[in-house]
């Protein structure tokens, strides 16, 4: 599938991305100085104000990329951190026996804590709506999550793992297609609709018209070559890199 990548040729372009990166830094940090006292703000205001309406549209949906895949990265190093503290950790009966008494005692705190404060998460949203609210995050530009050199199906279905499981608690998979009549080397992800008791197979590429595996892939897509029960072996490629296997 193909990439949309920003175009960065001209000087015109580089301002136009100038403007953008400002934008999204200002609003990703916090700041105590008002917009109406702010230098910076002053200087991207005049320069934006001058812009033509398409211009304009460019730099918006630049700034809109930039903070998506902010966001992205952010989780990532989450997720990162958190394998990487797991995968630190020496095995023992007694560990274990520990580790399973306070996740219990930490599931029973987030359980009241859900039953009294509430829940931060989206409540009441069909699966689909909950999707499509993913697949609006997920960044027009993904970087290369797995570190092998390419931006492919693999960074995108890793990506959308890790912001569909900061946001749901719908278990969320990765499922391998391989077609070799086609030529289908494909990697997707499939949520649990556990009011249907059903999967819901998922393309998470958000330059797409549909999230539909079989819209994306038409003809080429067979469910008869899905392959499931790697999720461990490319989310382990986000803390070690690609996989040789």
């Amino acid at each position: 599938m193909s990439r949309t990548v920003f175009s960065i040729n001209t000087e015109h372009d580089k301002n136009l991305y100038a403007l953008a990166r400002t934008a999204a830094q200002c609003r990703l940090k916090s700041c105590n100085i008002p917009c109406n006292e702010c230098e910076t703000y002053s200087r991207w205001s005049y320069c934006y104000d001058d812009l033509a309406e398409c211009d304009k549209l460019r730099v918006d949906n630049m700034t809109e990329d930039l903070i998506a895949q902010a966001y992205c990265v952010h989780q990532l190093a989450h997720y990162k951190q958190r394998a990487g503290m797991i995968h630190g950790v020496q095995v023992s009966i007694r560990k274990v026996i520990m580790l399973l008494v306070i996740m219990f005692f930490l599931s029973s705190a987030v359980s009241l804590l859900f039953m009294f404060v509430g829940c931060s998460r989206p409540a009441g949203l069909s699966i689909d709506n909950k999707i499509a609210n993913i697949v609006r995050q997920m960044p027009r530009n993904i970087p290369d999550i797995n570190r092998d050199a390419e931006n492919d199906c693999i960074d995108r279905a890793i990506a959308f793992k890790i912001l569909w499981d900061s946001t749901y608690s719908e278990e969320c998979e990765l499922v391998r297609n391989y077609n070799t009549k086609y030529k289908l080397h494909h990697l997707y992800c499939r949520v649990y609709d556990e009011r249907n008791n059903v999967w819901v197979k998922v393309e998470p590429d958000r330059n797409q018209y549909s999230y539909k595996v079989e819209d994306v892939c038409g003809n080429r897509y067979d469910p008869a070559c899905d392959i499931y029960g790697e999720t461990y072996r490319w989310m382990k490629e986000v803390v070690y890199g690609k996989c040789n296997n």
